[in-house]
């Protein structure tokens, strides 16, 4: 595959997320791309979302290491936010709000992916990791993801 090409794929992502106090899941299809680049797959795609009778957008890229590691950047009008996922390693992100920045813990219970250079237009994800913030969990998510040819 040539380097830097972009090819259309379609996203399916459900999200099991628990709060201390409720519990959501999120189920998501859509258009996006996977750039092959010095040998880290990028896969982007946008979730639409309501909230509170609004609807915004939030742009969404993943970004598959050669080391097993998952690096996840969310950008919408009002948040922001760059993790890094690394199995038995718990790491930080500040994550950008309205009401002003916050320090986040991430310890990655399970992290699994399958991408390859050879089919990069199909690929996976699954993902367990707790968020922190001054050693009060702020949620435990689930995430499952599948990218095939559009």
């Amino acid at each position: 595959m040539p380097a830097a090409k972009q090819l259309p794929v379609t996203v399916t992502l459900t999200s099991q997320i628990t709060y201390p106090e409720d519990e959501d899941t999120l189920k998501l299809q859509a258009p996006g791309t996977v750039t092959w680049l010095h040998d880290q797959l990028y896969l982007r795609f946008t979730e639409d979302t309501i909230l509170e009778g609004q609807s915004f957008q939030t742009k969404v890229m993943l970004k598959f290491e050669q080391d097993g590691s998952v690096q996840m950047r969310r950008t919408s009008p009002t948040n922001s936010s760059q993790m890094h996922f690394i199995k038995g390693r718990p790491s930080q992100t500040h994550y950008q709000t309205p009401a002003g920045m916050l320090l986040l813990s991430i310890k990655t219970q399970a992290l699994k992916s399958q991408v390859s250079p050879q089919k990069p237009d199909q690929g996976q994800l699954d993902l367990s990791y707790s968020l922190t913030q001054n050693e009060l969990v702020v949620g435990h998510y689930h995430i499952h993801l599948t990218f095939k040819p559009s």
